[in-house]
Formats: structure tokens, C-alpha cells, sequence
């Protein structure tokens, strides 16, 4: 048995009819009238204890819900166009699918799938598992015929991908049903939900033309509008409109709100009593039942189409429950479902359509370089430029390769957009035992930037993360283990990320990389909600050794809620990172480490004291700042808190091998209110002395200073200090030896 259910995209049912189960017969649901006398309005009541019940469900092919495909997308497919619809498919367990290939030509080799979740992990392709017979619903909607090769897959793919909120369904309203759970709830009282919608045992052509054969006029008390007068007064505002805007709000109202609509004036009530208005109305509200266009292309006579809206209005409400017809209740609720979809799906066929339509037109973007990575003069450069216009973003499907020679070093990147190819470095044809990877990547909204992951800074590329705009939605090529460094490329403020330029070794292996910006379209609330945002020191490099920082434009995001509370704080540097001519600092480029101490209150509760590690210069007298300590309370923290010059023991725990007599440590009582209130350095470039300060005054020096010309940080009112961020040098510098190369200060709310 599986140990989570996995639903329809269009209906959310079970893909297995094993899934359902029945109780006992009621003999309430056997007395369900369908000759349109019962109240629509009153309260649909439902029993989660006892299954469906018996007498009904036994009378429902329960068949279709065994028959079901997947929409999927074949990122190894030749071109961008590469969405696909398996064969029948058969679910097999926590949100896997086991499929047939089918007709489709773009269907993958595998045809194990991931039901909703991208599981890259396990390497399986995301898919929307669809029932054949919501399938043809769908197709439809969307479409207007029962021939899906009008459907566009690739958009339909990337709306379903926008929706998805859960690992079983989509985030749409699927009418509120009960049954959908860890596994499938059979609720007394929706029987309908799993009624086939295209069952062939009851014609509704047939039942439409019996219906107006052997019933004359409603009954005015039952949902009539024609002997409806109007209850309002003259100042009304209704009674001002044209008739023909008074047509066009009629026919937006569903059938049960007409009577009401009927009320607010003498025209609205002239309105509703017309035949050519219910003709309207059966086609714009009740396009669900497909069969009544041949009612409409009948010779009927004139007053049958209100009855007809109104009585398919009243067998299609789950109210009704009447047995006979539980497909078409199920019908028009999976009808609702596919207009969602449809809404989105129109419009990014409009945006592609629109941004397709004349390239000669389209502003080219106004781009400009920026240094994200070291520049060797020996490299080899090459510029890679995904967009030339934010246009091109608009309902496209991007995906992006890369090419890993034998050894896990980038040595080719690409990216395919509106069926175009841009590529730079080697292609795997090119260099034997390259491997070459495909992932896909967000467009709307475009993403915010890349992480690089490497061993150090200039041996080469292993991984690369594309940052999406909302923390949640990135995806990864390569290794992206945590043993290597990150090295984020994140456009200035107003900018987004257009390209790269790729700087090569002679052996063709990337080892560094340039990030091509241009400004964002100002019009635009997704691509510019955060040009207003004030800028801030963010350095790009980041330890694999501590706790790690996303960068975004202004904020310190956190990345596998390492530090738990950083969303709230931030970057204040201490070190001079000026540069005239705007290019990225040395000591920017270094990996930058954290070193929390104050999270929160019972973080700073806990604190014992900070120790400074400052040994003799290898050459020199002097001390060399190499390391920081945060000091806790017994029980408080499970590892110990290092930045700097330290090795990692057995299960990559931190080893303190810091001699005493190379240790300064200011002593704190957290628990007392004593908190670190003032950080200063001398000099402000190259710092190499640092001095440490309470809110009680205590405070201790390390390294080597001479001179009293300290710059000098006090944490402000209302905000607490939560700790450093300091980049170190190499410990095999000539000079320097290990030393701060940057210091910022990481604040907090109070």
C-alpha cells in the first residue's frame, strides 16, 4: 500500500479505483428527485465515517479512474519544445508513476516518473498525472474540439508547474471536496466526485430534448425569472445603463443569481424574459454541457432555453445527488477546475505570441559587465548572452546545459530560450568522457542570479546553482555538494542577469566567471519589486566550513535555515571595501565565514564570552588575528562555534586546537544582560587589531596595533549585535599569513 496518495491534476481523484471504498445503502439517496423540485440552496451534508454510499456508487463505472497519462517535460529532448503526454500509466507508490511511452515523440526512454514534486534527486522527471477522460475535458476547454494536437503542451506544462503547491494536487479550487488526503477520503454525500464525467450510459442530448418535450413552464417558485418585478427604486444605477451593458453583466451571472439580477430594474427584468438572452446564457455559462449546442441549432421553441439553463443547472448541482446524474455534476465541477487553468494558460500563450511577433521591433537591453571572479591574464574569454530583450522572458521555456569533463570541471555552458541555442566552451563531442546535463529553470519570474561551487577561488567549477526569484524555486547542475565554497553572482539593484562571461584555462576548464547585467524593465512588478531596495556590502564568496548566506539585492537570506534567524539581520562592513572604479574587491572574493553568537534572546542568554586566536607571525614578532571562538553555556550549542584557522575532526565536528597562550577571550555573563555592544579595528584596511567591548564596559585587545586610531562600530538603539562575518587569507600568503582580509558586523532587532 502507498504510503501517500497521488491525484489527478484536474480533478484531484485517486488514479487507482481500489482507492474508493462504499459503506451501506441510504434510502434518502434513492428518494433524490431530478425532475427539478428540489432546493439547490440547501446545505450539501457529507459523512467522512461510513465510504460512499453503496446504493449509488455500485450504479458508477468506476473504470476511468484506473485509466490515466502524464503531462511531462523531456529536458534531454532536441528542442524546446519538448513537453509530452505518456502512455496509460499505472501509479506505483509515494507519488511515483510507472508510464508507457506512448505515441508522443518527445516521451523519455524512462518512463518512471515523479508525480508534482521535482525529484531531481533521484534523477526522475517531474509530471501531471491527467485521467483520460479530464484529459478530453480539458482539451476542450482549451481548445473547443476533442483533438489535443491543438493544445500547446509546452505552455500547458509550464502553467501546471506554476501551481503545483503540494505533492498530490495543484493550487486550484477543485469545489471543495472532502476526499482528497493523505489518502482518498470516501465521503457519504459526494458520490459524484467519482462518477465518470464523460460516461456514454446517459446521453445528455437525449435528456435535454426528452426534458423540453414533456415539461411545459417552470414553476415560478422554482428558480423562474419571468414573473420576477422590480423591487428597486428610480435613482437606481441600473436604471441608467444601456441595455447592452445590461446584457453583458446578465450574462457573467451564473443561472441561480438571474432571478436576483431581475430585481434591480424594469430593463434587467425585460432582459431575462427574452429567448435570444437564455440562448447566450446556455452557451456562456453552461458551456460544461457541450451537448446543448444542439439544442441551440434546433429549431426549439421560443421560452424552452430558460428551462433548459435552469434544468441543467439543477441536475448538474452535487445538491441534487440524483444517481442518474453524477457524471454530469462531476463534469461541470472538473470543468470549473480546467477554466483555471484555462485563465493561466491564455495568457502565456498571449505573452509568447505577442513577443514573437516582430524581433525587429523588440529594444534591444542596455548590458554591461560586472567582475563576479578572479581574471587571469592567461584566460580565455568568452561571452555567453542569454537575452537580448526582457521580452524574449515572456511565456518562454528555458533550459540550461552544462558540459563536465571527466573530472567535474565546467567546461561548457549553454541555454536554450524560444527554441534558440546559445552556447560557449566545449560541447560534450568535443572533449572525451565529458558528460553533459540539462536542467530546466524559471523564467517568470526571471532568475535572480548564480551560485558557482568550487574547491577555492580559480580551480575550477564543480556546480552551479540558479537562484530563483523566491528562495524556494532554485535549481542545480553538477555538484553542489556543501564541502565546496559558493561564489554568488547577484546583479546589482534595478538589474537582472543576462549572461555570463566564462574565463577558460588552456585545458578549456572554466575557473571563473563574469556576470552580464542589464537594467530591469521599470514597468514591470515582478522583474522590478525590488529595484527601490537600498544597496548594501554583499560579498560574493562563501565558506563551505560554517554557516552559509544566500544574497539577495539588500537582504541576507538563509540557505537550509543555517543560521535559523538571519532573515531579520544584517551586513554592516567595518573594513574599507571602497573602490573607485566600481570593480569587485580582492578580499570580496575570499570565502567569507559566520560566526553567530546572539541569534535571539536565548542565544545571547547563553553566551559565556568570545575568544580572539592570535599567534606569533610565522617571520615576525607581531600576532596574527587567525580565528574566533563564541563561548556557551553547558547544554547550549552542540557544536562549537570557529571561524578562521581550524580543522574538522571525526563526523565533521570542529577540533579546538587553539594553544591557551594564543587565545584572548573576553569573559560575558549572557545570562545577566551582558551583551557585546562596540567591534573596532585598526587600520581600517587590512585589519590588524581587533578590539571587543560590552554594554558593561569589559573589553579586550588582540593582534598587533600601534597607535590608537580605531574604527570603531556601536551597535544603535533598538538593534543588538548577532555576530561577524570575516573573510580570511590563505594561511600560505607571504605576508599576511591567514589574517582578516574583511570584517562586517551582523545585526539584529532588538
Amino acid at each position: 500500500m502507498s504510503n501517500y496518495e497521488c491525484y489527478c491534476a484536474i480533478c484531484s481523484c485517486p488514479l487507482a479505483s481500489s482507492s474508493v471504498t462504499t459503506g451501506e445503502s441510504s434510502v434518502s439517496s434513492s428518494d433524490s428527485q431530478t425532475d427539478g423540485t428540489s432546493d439547490d440552496n440547501s446545505d450539501l451534508s457529507v459523512d467522512e465515517s461510513n465510504g460512499h454510499d453503496s446504493s449509488v456508487a455500485k450504479e458508477t463505472d468506476l473504470a476511468w479512474l484506473n485509466k490515466f497519462r502524464c503531462l511531462g517535460f523531456n529536458e534531454d529532448a532536441a528542442d524546446v519544445g519538448a513537453a509530452f503526454i505518456s502512455g496509460p500509466s499505472e501509479y506505483l507508490d509515494d507519488e511515483e508513476v510507472l508510464a508507457t511511452r506512448g505515441v508522443d515523440l518527445n516521451a523519455p526512454e524512462d518512463t518512471k516518473f515523479s508525480c508534482y514534486r521535482d525529484d531531481s534527486f533521484d534523477g526522475l522527471t517531474r509530471v501531471f498525472p491527467i485521467h483520460d477522460a479530464c484529459f478530453s475535458i480539458l482539451t476542450r476547454a482549451l481548445t473547443g474540439s476533442i483533438d489535443s494536437h491543438f493544445l500547446n503542451k509546452d505552455i500547458l506544462y509550464e502553467v501546471m508547474e506554476c501551481l503545483v503547491s503540494s505533492n498530490s494536487a495543484l493550487d486550484i479550487d477543485y469545489g471543495g471536496i472532502v476526499g482528497p488526503d493523505q489518502f482518498w477520503v470516501s465521503v457519504r454525500g459526494e458520490e459524484y466526485v467519482i462518477a465518470n464525467p464523460m460516461d456514454r450510459s446517459v446521453t445528455l442530448e437525449e435528456a435535454i430534448q426528452n426534458h423540453v418535450t414533456r415539461s411545459g413552464p417552470l414553476d415560478p417558485n422554482n428558480h423562474s425569472t419571468s414573473n420576477h418585478r422590480p423591487g428597486v427604486t428610480t435613482k437606481s444605477l441600473f436604471l441608467q445603463l444601456p441595455p447592452e451593458l445590461l446584457i453583458r453583466i446578465g450574462l457573467y451571472l451564473p443561472t441561480h443569481s438571474i432571478a436576483s439580477f431581475a430585481l434591480l430594474s424594469r430593463s434587467c427584468a425585460e432582459i431575462v424574459r427574452t429567448n435570444a438572452f437564455w440562448k447566450k446564457h446556455l452557451l456562456w455559462q453552461i458551456n460544461w454541457a457541450w451537448e446543448a449546442d444542439i439544442a441551440v441549432k434546433t429549431a426549439l421553441e421560443d421560452g424552452t432555453f430558460r428551462e433548459i439553463c435552469i434544468w441543467l443547472n439543477h441536475i448538474s448541482s452535487p445538491r441534487n445527488n440524483a444517481s442518474e446524474f453524477l457524471g454530469v455534476m462531476n463534469r461541470r465541477r472538473i470543468w470549473n477546475t480546467c477554466e483555471q487553468i484555462a485563465g493561466h494558460y491564455f495568457a502565456l500563450l498571449d505573452q509568447r505570441q505577442i513577443s514573437s511577433q516582430d524581433q525587429n521591433h523588440v529594444e534591444r537591453l542596455d548590458s554591461k559587465e560586472r567582475v563576479f571572479a578572479y581574471d587571469h591574464p592567461a584566460h580565455n574569454v568568452e561571452r555567453l548572452i542569454w537575452v537580448q530583450s526582457w521580452d524574449e522572458l515572456n511565456g518562454a521555456s528555458a533550459i540550461a546545459e552544462a558540459i563536465w569533463d571527466s573530472g567535474g570541471i565546467l567546461i561548457g555552458l549553454g541555454m536554450i530560450l524560444h527554441r534558440k541555442r546559445i552556447f560557449a566552451g566545449k560541447t560534450d563531442d568535443q572533449v572525451m568522457g565529458s558528460d553533459r546535463e540539462r536542467c530546466r529553470i524559471s523564467t517568470r519570474p526571471w532568475i535572480k542570479g548564480l551560485i558557482a561551487h568550487m574547491d577555492q577561488a580559480g580551480a575550477g567549477i564543480r556546480g552551479l546553482t540558479f537562484m530563483g526569484c523566491d528562495n524556494y524555486s532554485h535549481t542545480a547542475l553538477g555538484n553542489v555538494d556543501s564541502s565546496l565554497h559558493c561564489f554568488a553572482l547577484v546583479p546589482e539593484n534595478g538589474y537582472g542577469m543576462i549572461g555570463l562571461t566564462l574565463l577558460s584555462d588552456a585545458g578549456g576548464r572554466i575557473t571563473g566567471l563574469r556576470a552580464i547585467q542589464s537594467p530591469k524593465l521599470r514597468d514591470d512588478e515582478i522583474m522590478d519589486r525590488e529595484v527601490d531596495e537600498p544597496s548594501s556590502h554583499r560579498p560574493r564568496f562563501w565558506s563551505c566550513r560554517t554557516g552559509r548566506l544566500e544574497i539577495s539585492d539588500s537582504e541576507v537570506a538563509p540557505r537550509r535555515a543555517v543560521p535559523k534567524e538571519i532573515q531579520s539581520m544584517r551586513l554592516i562592513p567595518l573594513t574599507d571595501n571602497s573602490n573607485s572604479d566600481g570593480k569587485q574587491l580582492v578580499t570580496d572574493l575570499l570565502p567569507h565565514e559566520i560566526l553567530l553568537w546572539n541569534q535571539d534572546q536565548a542565544e545571547g542568554a547563553a553566551l559565556r564570552g568570545v575568544s580572539i586566536y592570535a599567534p606569533r607571525a610565522e617571520t615576525r614578532s607581531e600576532r596574527i588575528i587567525k580565528g574566533l571562538r563564541a563561548n556557551f553555556a553547558r547544554g547550549h550549542s552542540t557544536r562549537k562555534r570557529l571561524v578562521g584557522d581550524f580543522e574538522f575532526g571525526q563526523w565533521g565536528a570542529p577540533l579546538d586546537l587553539w594553544p591557551q597562550e594564543d587565545l584572548v577571550t573576553l569573559k560575558i555573563d549572557g545570562s545577566g544582560g551582558e551583551r557585546i555592544s562596540q567591534i573596532a579595528i585598526l587600520p581600517v584596511t587590512n585589519a590588524s587589531a581587533i578590539k571587543i567591548t560590552t554594554n558593561l564596559g569589559e573589553t579586550v585587545t588582540a593582534g598587533t596595533y600601534l597607535g590608537d586610531d580605531w574604527t570603531v562600530f556601536n551597535v544603535t538603539a533598538g538593534q543588538e549585535l548577532a555576530g561577524l562575518c570575516l573573510a580570511f587569507e590563505p594561511v600560505s600568503h607571504p605576508v599576511r599569513q591567514g589574517a582578516i582580509s574583511s570584517l562586517l558586523a551582523i545585526v539584529r532587532n532588538a
